[in-house]
């Protein structure tokens, strides 16, 4: 309070705005006065001290009459060490299931133009509903920025989709031509999806704050690329036994390339530490590869001469690994990686810990895809009881119309449950699980953090949105 008192803030209630003038920016900077590394503070005050001090541009000292000996002590006063503090998720799905609803019919009368409002009205849900302690997240995003982005990309891309319309439709039938056409489509479009995850995590992370500071990333989307482009090739020639290390090499770029303020986060992982998780997935990947091979005609005839009658077994492991066996691999393995990844991070003298089970996302899973079928089999049963009832008798064409309109009543139906049942029940139940397994120790050294200058970039995720890669 002695500090607070030296900075002659005025306190209402829980919220703290230092006297910098009128018009305090809720992305932590006075938009009446010209960047500075930080013009924010905490917006709530639980017992915690204002998490960044203005600074002078190119000073490097605390600026006029936030220079006080109160402040100085606060600032380089030693952190607390093996505290550990919850991340916690509080939402509610009702408030949920209305916003997704909203958002959907809104969708459809707009004809999709509203998406880019859905999508950020979404992000505010989640990010609020995000605490650390008492301080929770705050998304700042804006629905035109993620709009004037994504014309600015359809704009820069139609020409190149008209021109590869053109070339393919003067070669058409030439097979050399349109192998070459198919190999080029998806290199570009793999080129692009990688920069425009990298850009889409660069666009989030700036508009995340949390107790007023901002999230940002640095470094380069091409970077990104070349190193997304080189591990991509090493997996192909291991035919995928170094695919931890494109996922460790690709995580360990964007973390160490993202802060918080003006501290940065480090990633200290190796590829090598998860490769043994991975092979157990890899060996059934083969196995279910050599009995489909085995249990084909081709297969029948080289390892039996054809003289032998075809065993049923094999087709039938085969499509139990393909189905059952390789999706729960690769969610065990993924939560695996996650808990490592995030172990593996820290923030200065902060470390993270997950206890994430990969049982609880598969029984997510399970339930959104049991809901799913429960909602279309109700729809089923209203469109075979809604047919009888206004089937004529005495007319087949005309009742064969009425089945018509009722499935594509079904259809609209089950398009419309899929997305709803995946954000309400899934995405809602896995982000609770990962914050609420997710722990911070020695937290306090964010109380040294000052505010970044870099506001991030002024448009939103327009290239993802385009290809439909990343979105959240």
């Amino acid at each position: 309070f002695e500090a607070i008192e030296g900075l002659g803030v005025a306190i209402d209630g829980q919220d703290i705005a230092a006297g910098f003038g009128k018009g305090y920016d809720r992305r932590g900077a006075d938009p009446g006065r010209a960047p500075c590394h930080n013009d924010g503070f905490s917006r709530e005050f639980h017992a915690s001290i204002p998490v960044a001090l203005c600074q002078d541009e190119g000073a490097g000292t605390t600026a006029g009459a936030l220079e006080t000996p109160a402040l100085r002590r606060l600032q380089s006063a030693p952190t607390e060490t093996g505290h550990t503090v919850p991340v916690e998720f509080d939402g509610r799905r009702a408030p949920l299931l209305g916003l997704v609803v909203t958002n959907m019919l809104l969708n459809i009368v707009t004809l999709g133009f509203y998406r880019f409002w859905a999508k950020t009205r979404l992000r505010r849900y989640f990010w609020s509903n995000a605490r650390i302690g008492s301080e929770r997240f705050e998304y700042t995003g804006l629905a035109s920025e993620l709009f004037l982005g994504f014309l600015i990309v359809i704009a820069a891309l139609t020409p190149a989709l008209l021109l590869y319309a053109g070339v393919s439709a003067v070669g058409e039938g030439d097979l050399f031509l349109g192998s070459v056409l198919d190999v080029a489509y998806l290199a570009i479009f793999y080129a692009l999806a990688q920069v425009a995850i990298y850009r889409a995590w660069r666009y989030r992370m700036s508009r995340t704050t949390w107790r007023a500071v901002r999230f940002g990333l640095d470094g380069s989307a091409w970077r990104f690329l070349g190193l997304a482009f080189m591990w991509s090739l090493v997996v192909i020639a291991t035919l995928g036994v170094a695919y931890p290390y494109l996922r460790i090499a690709l995580v360990r770029y964007r973390v160490n390339h993202s802060r918080f303020g003006d501290g940065p986060f480090v990633f200290e992982g190796s590829g090598g530490d998860l490769i043994g998780s991975w092979l157990r997935v890899f060996v059934l990947a083969v196995l279910a590869v050599v009995l489909g091979v085995v249990s084909s005609p081709l297969g029948t005839m080289m390892f039996t001469d054809g003289l032998a009658e075809p065993s049923i077994l094999p087709p039938i492991l085969s499509g139990v690994l393909i189905v059952v066996g390789l999706p729960l691999g690769y969610v065990w393995y993924r939560v695996r990686e996650f808990r490592y990844m995030v172990a593996h991070t820290r923030f200065g003298a902060a470390t993270f810990q997950s206890r994430a089970q990969a049982r609880r996302v598969v029984g997510l899973a399970l339930a959104t895809g049991a809901a799913f079928l429960g909602v279309m089999a109700v729809v089923a049963v209203v469109v075979w009881i809604a047919g009888g009832a206004w089937l004529p008798a005495d007319s087949f064409a005309a009742g064969f119309s009425i089945w018509h309109a009722l499935a594509i009543v079904a259809i609209a139906a089950g398009l419309l449950a899929g997305p709803i049942l995946t954000i309400v029940i899934f995405r809602f139940c896995l982000v609770r699980h990962l914050c609420r397994t997710l722990t911070i120790t020695n937290i306090a050294v964010v109380d040294r953090v000052v505010q970044s200058a870099d506001k991030g970039p002024k448009r939103g995720e327009g290239l993802a949105d385009a290809i439909d890669v990343g979105t959240f």
